[in-house]
């Protein structure tokens, strides 16, 4: 009996053990808390338009991609994304970086097939992606990424950015 409630004990501490941290970036600002099991330990909203996007939601030992999916369907529902407003900052924090990237572009591909669902073009970019930007935006004298937009060809941009990040799927 000792034994049984020690792997007991063991299985409910696993399950409660973060794992990696997701963070869903499109203001609203959403961290996600997955354990080994590619389940939900917790869904955090990081500001009030987050809080309220996770109102009623218990996301708690949902799958990854099933959580992210209500997330983003719920931020979809409520006008944060749209054909107009269409950025979704992805970053992934784990204890293995490659495992975390691995993770991360696989999230990104679902985002964005997820975004195609509500016809959606998302722009889904991490933490790099963004850093690589704003290198971009300065390179190019423009003083704001709004500018930046407004003033760069969005395909040489993109285009620009994949041969500095090496990431060619932008």
């Amino acid at each position: 009996m000792a034994i049984n409630i020690g792997v007991t004990m063991h299985q409910q501490n696993r399950a409660q053990r973060v794992e990696t941290v997701i963070d869903l970036d499109v203001n609203p600002s959403v961290e996600l808390c997955i354990n080994a099991e590619d389940r939900v330990v917790s869904a955090t909203g990081i500001n009030s338009d987050a809080q309220l996007i996770l109102e009623g939601m218990d996301l708690t030992g949902a799958r990854t991609n099933v959580a992210i999916n209500a997330v983003l369907g719920a931020m979809y529902a409520h006008g944060y994304i749209d054909e107009n407003s269409n950025s979704i900052l992805i970053s992934v924090d784990g204890g293995d970086e490659e495992k975390s990237r691995e993770l991360q572009g696989k999230l990104v591909e679902d985002i964005d097939a997820l975004m195609q669902g509500y016809s959606v073009e998302a722009f889904t970019y991490t933490q790099a992606d963004y850093i690589y930007m704003g290198i971009l935006k300065n390179i190019c004298g423009i003083k704001t990424m709004h500018s930046m937009e407004e003033l760069f060809n969005e395909s040489e941009c993109i285009r620009t950015l994949g041969i500095f990040s090496g990431n060619d799927k932008l």
